[in-house]
């Protein structure tokens, strides 16, 4: 199948004429209704999806995605892949020939992690097998238009993910989720999710204007103490706008588990901030400054977390988005609901 990307949203200005399968990746988020069942078909059939299986979808909402972590989607050298892939001006990712295996994306450098593969009926995940060494960076972004780094100026950012807390208390504050993190403890920029040593099983969401490491380079929106559930899988939204407001239509943290069944539409994660900055996310051009998850900024914790699916959106969306209510309820059964 051949693919003009030109008439498709969700490309994020990607500029190639044709995309092979492409298509396929688009599918892969904007389905609303869906997802499981055209996993099945494209294991179960050897083909990808095309548009007709996107049941419900938003493809001419101006909801997308700018960057993607699935599981259940590998390159020919085994590794996770960005399906959105933000170093390739004209192509996302899409499938080969051979089995399963996908060409392009952006790929996940991964140290002492365990990689387990979805199949589509688990959602595969992320999981450190030496802790205190644990990573994964995702090469900076190179092409023109939105990309993983990307902040809308009116609405914010969305990053929504699914994450299993196993270790419930840490004795430091530990960068877990960053679009713009260092190996360095250097300036604070982009938005980064942390896990605070002063609240137990919650997160701490930091947003940066790289000009320093001192409170008055970031907020800090402060976690609420017990809002993730241990030893499960949570279905965690956050989404940050810029200023101090905390509410389900400014900045949260949107946490539902699994096995609630039902998404919660309320800022159930952050209460009260830290620092003086309260300006938008400011991201460093700086090369080594990526998307990065687990230890990062000089960090080497025995933190036995997980992360499962990923996505970012560079477009802020409340907290009782029915498009958020689509990827919980198409991807819960994967994690145990």
């Amino acid at each position: 199948m051949s693919v003009s990307v030109n008439t498709i949203r969700g490309y994020l200005g990607k500029s190639g004429a044709n995309t092979h399968a492409s298509a396929v990746a688009c599918c892969m988020f904007e389905g609303d209704g869906a997802f499981q069942n055209s996993w099945t078909d494209w294991i179960n059939n050897g083909r990808g999806y095309d548009f007709s299986t996107a049941v419900g979808n938003n493809m001419s909402s101006g909801i997308w995605c700018s960057f993607k972590f699935d599981p259940n989607f590998i390159n020919t050298s085994d590794d996770p892949i960005d399906c959105y892939d933000s170093t390739s001006q004209t192509t996302t990712a899409y499938p080969s020939n051979n089995g399963g295996l996908w060409v392009s994306g952006t790929t996940g450098t991964m140290t002492s992690l365990t990689f387990t593969q979805g199949d589509g009926t688990t959602g595969g995940s992320l999981e450190s097998v030496n802790p205190t060494l644990a990573k994964i960076e995702w090469d900076k972004p190179t092409k023109t238009g939105d990309d993983y780094e990307t902040f809308n100026a009116t609405s914010g950012k969305t990053i929504a993910f699914w994450y299993y807390l196993g270790t419930a208390e840490v004795n430091a504050f530990w960068s877990c989720i960053s679009d713009n993190g260092s190996n360095t403890a250097s300036n604070y920029s982009g938005i980064t999710v942390q896990r605070p040593s002063n609240r137990g099983s919650a997160f701490t969401i930091l947003v940066g204007d790289n000009t320093g490491t001192a409170s008055s380079d970031r907020r800090s929106h402060l976690g609420v103490d017990g809002s993730l559930t241990a030893d499960e899988w949570n279905f965690v939204v956050v989404r940050m706008i810029g200023g101090t407001t905390q509410s389900s239509t400014a900045n949260y943290v949107n946490i539902t588990t699994a096995a609630a069944g039902v998404r919660s539409t309320g800022n159930d994660g952050i209460s009260g901030t830290s620092g003086t900055y309260s300006g938008d996310p400011i991201y460093s051009s700086t090369s080594t400054n990526k998307m990065r998850w687990f230890n990062q900024r000089g960090q080497a914790l025995d933190v036995n977390d997980r992360i499962g699916q990923l996505w970012v959106l560079p477009i802020g969306l409340d907290a009782d988005s029915t498009y958020l209510d689509g990827l919980y309820n198409e991807t819960k059964t994967l994690y145990g609901g």
